[in-house]
């Protein structure tokens, strides 16, 4: 009898290179036609008192938010392929005609002076290095741009005039120390928006060079990559924050609202599948930290200063994701108070916990379809390591080139109840290709081990070639579908009762 051994799609796929995509081919792509000759200076600006300051710490990703101890990709147990989404080359920008903003009056003995190059966008004026990339600065007109728009439609907020400083690490380093009164490294933190007092107007200083917290065995070769890979999305999400905040610096709003409403508005300037991609992230994690019971309580989260109220930074980073979720559940929610409305007259302690049970609840109840299209997936997946541990166990046997002691019974039995959970899976999701693909894998599986045992070769050579094709096709899907509706691992509050948030 010819044995004929099946192969596992993971045998056949080969885990392509990530190439290096430098910052420096993208930025010196093309050079900044809007400089206009004007040496100005940033002076430090010593404080004689408390200012009024606000600094982002972002929470979405280790490139900006200490959680984890390297920015890499670390594999899970699901297959999830997030290929870089690049945006195209922006149209040109016309050279807005304004007069020349005055260079900042030093209030200090010991000024830090920087020679900058400003370029003046109508009410935006960015101040940065001279070898500054055309193409960084274009991404922060294009953003501002962006949520100027998306403020006045979100909350009723004008975004006028702004002044944005885009700095090298060094600069940024030397701003948070002298000026603002942080001393720390500007991994920490890639943007802040700051102001004197309520009477001096507010700036906003970007740190140009995007870090990350690195492990110590991160290699330069691996920094570069990742840089390379994230210097778009991350100017554009800093500035996005940092602007937000300069636009509520005229409103006395409680610390949950402008991060809230910072975060949010990071999302708004995304493409639209990553801005699903955000969403889904979003509502998982709170989802999960709900049915935990491990979410801030409303006194954290009305807190006055979240950095000295937040006993370590994981807990800062549930502030964040749970009051950007007050505001994701706020602007969705029909019938709804306007973000506007919170804006100026925020809730009180009382107000906000209805807000969290009822609103904030009440969105994570509801699944949205590419949540339940994320349920199937993870239920396919585990059958999928189910069928593995019988498709290894099927190739031993082939190996040893004898069937003597083999249960095959048994083996039949655990292959049918498999083929009779997927067969029973809702048909009706986004994800019904990948289902329908496994099943006739499945199928065509057990027909493969069904005629060798009858001795037919020639029957079982061509189901075994149907196996791998219907094999290689599903795990195709398999990974395009994980990239679309998983934005966690098929684990916490996926395929959870999401019914027991509501009691």
């Amino acid at each position: 009898m010819r044995m004929l051994k099946l192969h596992h799609s993971v045998y056949r796929l080969v885990i392509a290179t990530i190439t290096m995509v430098t910052v420096c081919l993208c930025m010196l792509a093309s050079s900044c036609t809007q400089e206009q000759p004007v040496e100005a200076t940033i002076t430090t600006l010593l404080r004689e008192e408390p200012p009024t300051q606000t600094i982002e710490i972002p929470t979405e990703s280790p490139s900006s938010f200490p959680i984890t101890s390297s920015p890499l990709v670390i594999a899970t147990k699901s297959p999830t392929a997030t290929p870089i989404s690049r945006r195209p080359p922006p149209p040109s920008i016309p050279k807005q005609i304004s007069p020349l903003p005055p260079t900042p009056t030093p209030s200090s003995i010991h000024p830090i002076l920087y020679p900058l190059v400003l370029n003046r966008y109508g009410d935006l004026h960015v101040y940065h290095s001279a070898e500054t990339p055309a193409i960084q600065i274009r991404w922060l007109k294009e953003t501002y741009d962006s949520v100027r728009i998306s403020l006045k439609n979100t909350t009723g907020v004008s975004l006028d005039r702004a002044t944005v400083y885009l700095l090298d690490e060094e600069q940024y380093v030397d701003i948070l120390s002298e000026i603002v009164g942080i001393d720390q490294h500007p991994e920490w933190t890639q943007g802040v928006a700051y102001r004197r007092d309520s009477s001096s107007p507010g700036v906003v200083y970007i740190n140009k060079a995007v870090s990350a917290i690195w492990g110590a065995s991160t290699s330069e070769f691996e920094k570069n990559i990742w840089q390379g890979q994230n210097v778009e999305s991350i100017t554009r999400k800093v500035a996005a924050h940092e602007l937000t905040h300069l636009a509520l610096m005229p409103y006395e709003v409680p610390s949950w609202l402008n991060e809230g409403l910072a975060k949010y508005m990071e999302n708004t300037i995304l493409p639209e599948d990553l801005i699903l991609k955000e969403k889904l992230r979003l509502r998982y994690s709170l989802r999960d930290k709900a049915l935990q019971g491990s979410l801030p309580s409303m006194s954290q989260l009305n807190a006055k200063n979240w950095i000295i109220g937040a006993t370590n930074y994981t807990r800062l980073a549930s502030l964040y994701e749970l009051s950007t979720g007050i505001i994701w559940s706020a602007a969705e929610v029909p019938g709804f108070v306007s973000a506007y409305e919170l804006v100026i007259q925020p809730p009180s302690d009382l107000a906000l916990e209805v807000m969290v049970s009822s609103v904030l609840n009440g969105w994570l109840t509801i699944p949205m379809p590419e949540e339940e299209s994320a349920v199937i997936l993870c239920t396919v997946a585990k059958q999928w390591f189910e069928s593995d541990k019988l498709m290894y166990a099927w190739n031993e046997i082939i190996e040893r080139n004898s069937f003597d002691g083999w249960d095959h019974a048994g083996f039949l039995q655990e292959l049918d109840a498999i083929l009779e959970v997927v067969d029973s899976i809702n048909p009706e999701t986004q994800v019904e290709s990948l289902r329908s693909e496994f099943f006739e894998y499945l199928k065509a599986f057990r027909k493969t081990v069904f005629y060798l045992l009858q001795g037919d070769n020639d029957l079982a050579e061509s189901m075994r070639i149907k196996t791998n094709g219907h094999l290689e096709t599903a795990y195709s899907l398999l990974q395009t579908s994980a990239d679309s509706y998983l934005s966690t691992p098929c684990e916490g509050s996926i395929g959870t009762n999401y019914s027991r948030l509501s009691e």
